[in-house]
């Protein structure tokens, strides 16, 4: 923590409010795959288990999206068919665990001989738009048969099938509790925003987990460990984010990328016609004063501290397929243009600072001092005030605006009063916004 003293009508410690921000390796990342050539090799089906599809009961006020962007990028109608195949033989895994997992059902295509970057894309695609198949493991295999011109996928179960029924029957339970909770007339901000609380309420970020150079706790990474254990890494942010909100009729979608380096996953979220970038485990650690700070974020402001990956068109079959040298390049099927600040949580929910008269800023500041809040924030309106120069004036150099307002709210406060000798913030030019803590007598 930094703090400088400042000596003039008042002081004031500044706080560099730099919190440490978890990434983690992600479980979607095709990693393992089993080729062969020869119908000889071919695998065989064996005898499996049919698992009932989800029940949901969904919100009576909102009507769900159907999920289907990474589907949609797909570049051709043998690779749609391998997609829609998985939607069935998900539900179908084998009771006898092998050395990769439980096999699923394998979806068989006819006329083409589909490469394993095909595949590769394809598995990413069902498992970018279908969240709620949290047993799928990233290993599959694929045979291809020149002679007969067909290819035959099989993907595989981190779980079997007794373990899949009764996770799924918890994972829905949880679920429906959530769609028969939320009251009707919600705009798609505030049922966005009631699921991002809703996530930092119940979910702890598995710290753990993320330190670990293998995957150790499976359920991290999905709907199941953020929604019935409470405890996940980003892509269990991330992927449950989708859901949830998808299921109350928000379009969302999530993206994988890094984080100070490391692998990360968030999520894009359209409102308003506008897709905007929200990053939900970045919100949850544990830091009251940057609840917010990636709800809504334009991708100007993203690229201030993620990198976002290339789709998977950028990217050469080898590098989508890796090899012993090269691991599989980290891939997104689908990433909108996130351009808009309209929908974001400083300019929507925050005061707006125009001019130093600051009218709105001293109401909205009364509001949170009413209440002993700790944290109060305000948005600097770049369209009216450089920021940099107005934190200079609010807080370092004469006159000083900020303190003045905290002397208007304390002559409407009648039991106690805002200490004015006791006042840090934090100011972020990224998003323009001013937290400041409170402190009273």
């Amino acid at each position: 923590m930094k703090r400088i003293t400042i000596t003039a009508v008042s002081f004031i410690l500044i706080i560099c409010m730099a919190v440490s921000l978890s990434s983690c390796k992600l479980y979607d990342y095709i990693e393992q795959s089993f080729v062969s050539k020869t119908s000889e090799e071919k695998e065989s089906n064996g005898s499996y288990t049919e698992i009932n599809k989800p029940s949901f009961t969904f919100s009576e006020y909102y009507t769900p999206c159907k999920n289907e962007h990474s589907y949609k990028e797909l570049t051709n109608d043998y690779e749609k068919k391998l997609y829609d195949g998985f939607r069935e033989s998900c539900f179908f895994v084998s009771p006898n665990k092998d050395t990769e997992g439980y096999k699923t059902k394998q979806v068989v295509i006819e006329d083409y001989l589909l490469s394993e970057a095909e595949v590769r894309i394809v598995i990413k695609a069902f498992m970018d738009d279908n969240p709620e198949c949290f047993w799928l493991s990233s290993s599959f295999g694929y045979w291809k048969y020149d002679a007969l011109n067909y290819t035959a996928v099989q993907v595989y179960s981190y779980l079997s099938p007794s373990e899949i029924t009764e996770m799924q029957n918890s994972f829905v339970e949880i679920s429906n509790e959530l769609f028969s909770s939320i009251k009707s007339g919600l705009n798609e901000y505030e049922r966005e925003k009631y699921v991002h609380d809703y996530l930092r309420e119940i979910c702890t970020y598995d710290n753990d987990e993320a330190k670990t150079n293998e995957i150790t706790n499976y359920e991290a990474y999905n709907v199941y460990g953020a929604l019935v254990k409470n405890l996940a890494v980003c892509e269990g942010y991330s992927r449950t984010f989708e859901f949830l909100l998808s299921s109350l009729g928000v379009d969302t979608v999530c993206i994988m990328g890094s984080g100070e380096e490391q692998l990360h996953m968030w999520n894009c979220v359209l409102l308003g016609g506008d897709w905007y970038y929200v990053d939900v485990t970045w919100d949850d650690m544990e830091n009251e004063y940057s609840v917010y700070n990636y709800l809504n974020i334009s991708e100007e402001q993203l690229l201030d501290d993620h990198t976002i990956s290339n789709t998977f068109d950028k990217f050469s079959e080898e590098e989508i397929c890796g090899n012993e040298e090269k691991e599989a390049a980290i891939i997104n099927m689908f990433v909108p243009k996130c351009d808009s600040i309209a929908y974001n949580y400083f300019v929507r929910e925050c005061a707006h600072l125009k001019d130093f008269d600051g009218a709105d800023v001293i109401d909205s500041l009364y509001e949170y001092a009413k209440d002993q809040k700790e944290y109060f924030r305000f948005y600097i309106d770049p369209e009216y005030l450089e920021f940099d120069s107005a934190v200079d004036s609010l807080f370092s150099s004469y006159p000083q605006y900020f303190f003045s307002y905290i002397q208007s709210v304390n002559s409407r406060l009648a039991e106690f009063s805002i200490d004015e000798e006791n006042v840090s913030y934090g100011a972020d030019s990224v998003r323009h916004s001013v937290t400041v803590e409170l402190n009273y007598f």
